[in-house]
């Protein structure tokens, strides 16, 4: 999260229970969940920022910055309509 300017905290999922709860397929791929009295509701899954454009390829700076645009608007209080983008990168393996 340091490397993206993006402050808060981040969770690690070493036996991919969070991966299986998101539908993360690739990493890097982002989940970002809120509190909802039921449960907690994933209001956007994909990638980080525009700047992966397919499997090798990207450009030099982003255009669009996904997951922060995401964050500023939780922070402003605003409610969000879950959305997903697609992630370029490695695909996740299952654990045995």
């Amino acid at each position: 999260m340091r490397a993206f300017g993006l402050g808060g905290d981040a969770l690690r999922d070493p036996r991919h229970e969070l991966v299986r709860l998101a539908g993360a397929t690739v990493t890097p791929e982002v989940a970002v969940f809120v509190a909802h009295p039921s449960e907690p509701r994933m209001v956007y899954r994909g990638r980080i920022d525009d700047r992966a454009v397919d499997f090798g390829r990207s450009r030099p700076e982003a255009r669009t910055r996904d997951l922060a645009d995401v964050l500023d608007a939780l922070r402003a209080g605003r409610t969000l309509t879950p959305r997903t983008t697609t992630a370029v990168g490695c695909v996740i393996a299952e654990l045995r």
